[in-house]
């Protein structure tokens, strides 16, 4: 437990300080090899959320609920942090996890440490030029799959396909 804490503390102190109790919970669930790469919280589904991002998995975990989704790294396929609308979303084949009223600063470090982590995206979250116009159209055709699959409504999917183009 001591060294959740500490990985906690290390990454989101602020969030550490009001949400201590529902922590202890995480060594519940957290693998003894598992090690943190960020925490936030937010609103998911109408609920208070942590979103947990681990070397292994995503985790959803809720906050006084008794709700967890958890999500495999080899399933997700998009994390996108949409600042206007203080959402990460995380997609996978058959679902979009939209995580809302998350603060700007820490939901965009989030979204940079998790893509570096299972995408491998540079540090800095860039890449050469190529590289992110490739990046771009690949994301392009996941979102499409995501619509053929009836994930993503034809306004979601347009509203995320121009903002993936502006990236050009």
């Amino acid at each position: 437990m001591e060294n959740i804490e500490y990985q906690i503390r290390k990454i989101n102190p602020d969030l550490f300080s009001w949400a201590q109790s529902e922590m202890s919970d995480f060594s519940d669930f957290l693998m003894e090899s598992e090690n943190m790469i960020h925490i936030i919280d937010g609103i998911y589904d109408g609920n208070a959320v942590f979103l947990l991002s681990t070397n292994r998995r995503v985790i959803l975990k809720g906050i006084a609920a008794d709700f967890m989704e958890v999500i495999p790294h080899e399933k997700i396929t998009l994390i996108n942090y949409l600042k206007p609308q203080e959402m990460i979303s995380v997609y996978t084949e058959d679902k979009v996890f939209g995580i809302g009223k998350v603060g700007e600063m820490m939901a965009s470090e989030f979204n940079k440490r998790v893509n570096t982590f299972i995408f491998g995206h540079n540090q800095d979250g860039t890449k050469g030029e190529d590289d992110h116009q490739e990046s771009v159209f690949v994301l392009l055709e996941q979102l499409g799959k995501l619509r053929e699959g009836g994930i993503l409504t034809e306004e979601e999917f347009s509203l995320q396909k121009k903002k993936l183009l502006e990236r050009l």
